[in-house]
């Protein structure tokens, strides 16, 4: 492994340190509560480091929100793939969308409940997931439908 192999993934590291750092200072004393300087302390860094890293605070929580949507996603897709009963793919996404935020309470509050400062599709830190290849053009992927397993599509003359 070269240099450049190695610095990407001491890069990634400490971006996803101080993502886990973040999310720890959350948990204790809630998302009000958090600052760039907390998160230095708890990562052993100048707090400059971070901005390296994220361009603010609020980019720290859009982090979180979007390491929040992919685990969920990742779970919400094992389901579709394997659960060939539509009506049995959309409950069980419900109930996996419902367990998940219970599991997940201040990652869930974080995500849900705090005021959106960050515009998640400007981040250049996350992308969000591209439809699968086999998906048709009128497919929603990363919206209310693929929830609910993709059981619901854009397109109207599709729709039961």
């Amino acid at each position: 492994m070269g240099v450049t192999e190695r610095r990407a993934r001491e890069r990634e590291a400490l971006s996803e340190a101080i993502l886990d750092a973040a999310s720890e200072l959350i948990v204790k004393k809630g998302p009000g509560s958090l600052s760039i300087r907390k998160i230095a302390e708890k990562i052993e860094y100048a707090p400059s480091t971070i901005y390296l890293y994220f361009e603010d605070k609020h980019a720290i929580l859009a982090g979180i929100c979007i390491r929040f949507f992919e685990d969920l996603l990742e779970e919400l897709n094992e389901i579709r793939d394997n659960t060939p009963d539509p009506r049995e793919a959309l409950r069980a996404g419900l109930r996996c969308y419902v367990d998940f935020g219970l599991a997940n309470p201040t990652r869930y509050q974080v995500t849900f409940l705090t005021a959106p400062a960050h515009d998640l599709s400007r981040s250049t830190r996350f992308a969000l997931p591209s439809p699968r290849a086999d998906s048709p053009p009128w497919a929603v992927w990363v919206r209310p439908s693929e929830p609910l397993c993709g059981l619901v599509s854009s397109n109207p003359a599709t729709r039961n």
